[in-house]
């Protein structure tokens, strides 16, 4: 796991008409890792540094303002693509202002943050960010970060005997939230709303939804859903919840029909689902060329369509078979679908009664590994490749004899680097 850190250094420097502005001018620089997010080419001197001299007011603003949604609103495909103002509340460049800051993308995964970011040539300086990277963080580490920089801001226009405006009461209102306070703010964030400036009928949508389905099923479902279509989504879940029947909706762990192997506990989530699904396939003795009979785990149930192209099914689990609640199309996303849900079905987990997303977190993120490994492991197919390069015709054949998509086989080629994948 990368570490992550912001150094600055206080700057008498005034170029601004507004007070916060000019009292909080710093040479600035973030680190990830062993990279450096604020690496720049500064055109004029012709030379690289690694600060950027801006202002740390909006910056500590625009932390406050999406402190909730960037620490819970989890990217989403299929939501982030209907949702608005998601780069407005996870890209630091969004603080900007007038002034220089890195294209730094911030994503929640569970107990990590994904961070993401890549050169530009900056409009307001002669100067371009030339450094590129993505690296995991804990969530923790970030959070106490930003925490220090938000209070190193307020201290710096204290100290200085200038207005902070309404960020100290924002923030505030943050720290001194309650665990129920907390709570409500952590559901509208992972709605992709400000807890503190919801649209009309928002909170009451929020608590009726809350309070109608299962507990475990609360943050799967918020994070991948939106607000205008909540209601939907309840009434699909509740659809499910009835045709699964009442045995397996208990929130009692289940245990799996598999002792855990040691996988390590620094091991990102997709490399613990790929070990997850070889040691499944050498517990079950699969033939490696042949596509797994996934069905004989299964007991399907119909279902409509869901309301978000985010969702993909409900699944509970129920003794030694899984009971899926979902509508697929093509039987090949069935298969992938119910082998995601066998992972918990092997391992066990704390509940019996799950959602399946296109969410990124770490748990799903596991089930789409893990998925992936069992239906067609990734040396499976390095050995069916004869060349550095693998055509679209070659991965379809690869995908038929596998009953698989062809994106599942792509996905295995291109995460475990087996050949470089020619463009069509």
């Amino acid at each position: 796991m990368s570490e992550f850190d912001i150094q600055y250094t206080w700057l008498d420097f005034g170029c601004n008409d507004a007070p916060e502005i000019n009292g909080t001018f710093a040479d600035f620089t973030l680190t990830c890792g062993q990279q450096i997010i604020t690496k720049v080419l500064d055109k004029r001197a012709r030379t690289t540094r690694d600060y950027i001299r801006v202002p740390l007011y909006p910056l500590a603003e625009w932390l406050v303002a999406n402190w909730w949604c960037l620490f819970n609103e989890v990217h989403a495909p299929g939501k982030t693509a209907i949702a608005d103002g998601v780069d407005v509340r996870h890209c630091l460049y969004s603080a900007q202002e007038g002034f220089p800051l890195p294209r730094l993308r911030i994503y929640p995964e569970g107990d990590k943050l994904n961070l993401t970011w890549a050169s530009f040539q900056s409009e307001h300086q002669d100067i371009e960010f030339i450094s590129t990277g993505e690296q995991r963080v804990t969530t923790e580490l970030f959070r106490a970060k930003a925490a220090e920089l938000i209070e190193a801001v307020l201290g710096r226009l204290e100290s200085l005997k200038l207005s902070a405006g309404t960020l100290t009461q924002n923030w505030e209102a943050i720290i001194n939230a309650d665990q129920e306070e907390a709570e409500f703010c952590r559901a509208a964030a992972w709605l992709g709303l400000d807890p503190y400036a919801l649209p009309a009928n928002a909170a009451e949508t929020i608590m009726n939804v809350w309070t109608a389905i299962p507990q475990g099923l609360r943050a799967d479902t918020f994070c991948a859903s939106t607000i205008e279509r909540l209601p939907e989504v309840e009434r699909w879940l509740a659809s499910g919840l009835d045709a699964l029947g009442t045995s397996i909706l208990g929130q009692h762990p289940f245990k799996g029909l598999y002792d855990v192997p040691q996988v390590a506990e620094t091991a990102a989530p997709w490399e613990q689902g790929y070990a997850l699904a070889q040691h499944a396939r050498a517990q079950l003795n699969l033939d490696e060329q042949k596509a797994p009979d996934v069905f004989q785990f299964t007991s399907p149930v119909a279902a409509a369509p869901t309301p978000m192209p985010s969702i993909e099914g409900l699944v509970g689990l129920d003794q030694r078979v899984i009971r899926c609640f979902a509508f697929k199309r093509r039987p090949e996303s069935f298969r992938f679908l119910i082998a995601r849900s066998l992972m918990s079905l092997f391992y066990g987990g704390d509940r019996s009664l799950y959602l399946l997303t296109s969410a990124i977190t770490e748990r799903q993120q596991r089930e789409r590994s893990f998925a992936a490994e069992f239906l067609i492991p990734a040396h499976v197919i390095e050995s069916r490749i004869t060349s550095t390069e693998v055509t679209a015709e070659e991965i379809s054949d690869i995908a038929a004899d596998f009953e698989v998509s062809p994106f599942v086989v792509k996905y295995q080629i291109t995460n475990h680097r087996i050949a470089h994948v020619a463009e069509t």
